[in-house]
């Protein structure tokens, strides 16, 4: 995933808020695999919400999990590289499987898709949930 300057300050600016992604996330778990897709790697801290291990129903060898509609989040932490930037995020507690996820695609195209109201969000988009 790209994302530019004024994408980054949104995520920076949110460190510490939940968020919600929308539509489905797809994600990995294979670290090297998610470093050929842009500039940026989601690091996902799942701890026991790991989503849901489709590797074995994908075309690709990508060690893919997939997040549902309506993933909530807190992003912990923004680290910016010479070479990429690190959005480092962590799921609420579930009674799934504990793993690390990284994310694969460009969900949100932008941080400022987000609001509070679910039917005015398009796919893919980050949400507001409770900045308190």
């Amino acid at each position: 995933m790209t994302i530019d300057d004024n994408q980054l300050t949104s995520y920076q600016e949110a460190i510490g808020k939940s968020r919600c992604w929308d539509g489905f996330t797809s994600t990995t778990k294979n670290h090297e695999k998610a470093q050929t897709f842009g500039n940026i790697l989601f690091i996902i801290d799942a701890n026991s919400n790991g989503g849901i291990d489709i590797s074995a129903l994908s075309d690709y060898d990508e060690e893919e999990v997939l997040l549902p509609p309506g993933t909530t989040f807190t992003i912990d932490k923004v680290h910016k590289t010479e070479t990429n930037t690190l959005i480092y995020l962590r799921l609420p507690p579930s009674p799934t499987a504990a793993s690390t996820l990284i994310h694969l695609y460009p969900t949100p195209s932008t941080s400022d898709e987000h609001c509070c109201d679910e039917s005015a969000m398009s796919s893919g988009a980050i949400k507001h949930l409770t900045d308190g």
